[in-house]
């Protein structure tokens, strides 16, 4: 259900594109060189600006018309479930030591990586075998003659 705020500013979409990318970014420079702060604070503040956009104008992502079953019933619960996984790893980073990623700080972060490559693999194949362009809603404009 979306909140009752109004529709979203046509902005948001390009913003929602840009946190996509850089949330992955800073989920992968925290893999490789640990918890230091450029990371840490650029983790938060993407996940605290998307959960944010989140509360107030809902998801924007649609299932589209070609998916179906199981796949369609469980597309917008499992974009929730990827929020709150970068929710939940960026907060585990700004509670952690400075250093290298260890135990569940490193296991949470390789879920969160996991299951974003997961994401974008789920995407590209709906963009590819389904045809329904679930790549233009990942990528930034100037990339769409491309795909």
């Amino acid at each position: 259900m979306r909140p009752s705020f109004g529709p979203p500013p046509p902005v948001y979409r390009s913003i929602v594109k840009v946190l996509h990318w850089t949330a992955l970014a800073f989920v992968v420079a925290a893999l490789f060189y640990g918890n230091v702060p450029v990371i840490k604070w650029g983790l938060l503040a993407t996940a605290v600006l998307w959960s944010v956009g989140y509360g107030s104008f809902g998801l924007l992502c649609t299932p589209g018309p070609v998916l179906t079953g199981i796949l369609r019933k469980g597309f917008v619960p499992l974009h929730i479930v990827m929020l709150i996984l970068l929710d939940v790893t960026a907060l585990m980073l700004l509670n952690a030591e400075p250093g290298p990623l260890t135990g569940a700080l490193r296991t949470v972060t390789l879920l969160t990586l996991g299951a974003g490559l997961l994401h974008g693999i789920f995407h590209l194949w709906r963009h590819t075998a389904l045809g329904d362009g679930a790549l233009r809603n990942m990528t930034p404009r100037f990339m769409h003659n491309m795909l």
